[in-house]
């Protein structure tokens, strides 16, 4: 007669138990089992191809959408720091741009500030902010041109003073620094504040 192995387990050194139906009950546990299958196709629309067939093509379309999603963030990305970039203002001499989003994990938000300076090019600072995922924590970066540097103005010592605004603090290189706090409620404050502290180290 049907016999169905339901599970299997190992209880001992070289000993293992199994479940299992007999007779009726293991042709009513497959006929089960090919009613649920049988509904799996019927939602997946499929009545020629299998399962598999059709999983696989929606694990496909789900990667596809995932890329173009990705992609739409990159370009969105793009436009937002072009739209930063675009804002700058001139604070002695030098192109400053600040701007915010709306959040960022630091290292994330590191790699944007370096891309912002890098489309200013020389004679710039490019300064962002962000609430970090979760609103716990907030994280400021901040990239500074190799020129400006020479000028006084270093990133390490801008970015520390934000930190420290934010209730935290921060550091890194002179041409680029970043650093996170726990007052996320202040990001406005100390962004707009960046321009009077950058003002001050170029005097």
């Amino acid at each position: 007669g049907l016999f169905k192995v339901l599970s299997e387990e190992s209880v001992a050194s070289g000993v293992r138990r199994i479940e299992a139906v007999a007779g009726p009950a293991a042709l009513g546990f497959v006929e089960g089992e090919l009613e649920e299958l049988g509904a799996v196709r019927a939602a997946l629309g499929q009545t020629q191809t299998g399962p598999a067939e059709a999983v696989t093509r929606l694990l496909d379309e789900r990667d596809r959408l995932e890329e173009e999603i990705e992609e739409m963030k990159r370009s969105r990305l793009q436009d937002r720091l072009g739209a930063i970039a675009g804002d700058a203002e001139d604070v002695a001499g030098v192109r400053l741009a600040v701007g915010r989003f709306p959040e960022a994990e630091m290292d994330a938000l590191r790699e944007m500030a370096q891309e912002l300076g890098q489309r200013l090019g020389d004679g710039a600072v490019a300064v962002l902010g962000a609430p970090a995922p979760g609103g716990e924590k907030v994280y400021v970066a901040c990239c500074v041109a190799d020129d400006v540097v020479e000028r006084g103005l270093e990133a390490g010592d801008l970015i520390g003073e934000l930190g420290e605004k934010l209730g935290g603090g921060g550091g890194g290189r002179p041409g680029l620094a970043s650093a996170g706090g726990r007052a996320p409620g202040k990001l406005g404050d100390v962004l707009a504040d960046v321009p009077r502290l950058a003002r001050e180290r170029l005097s």
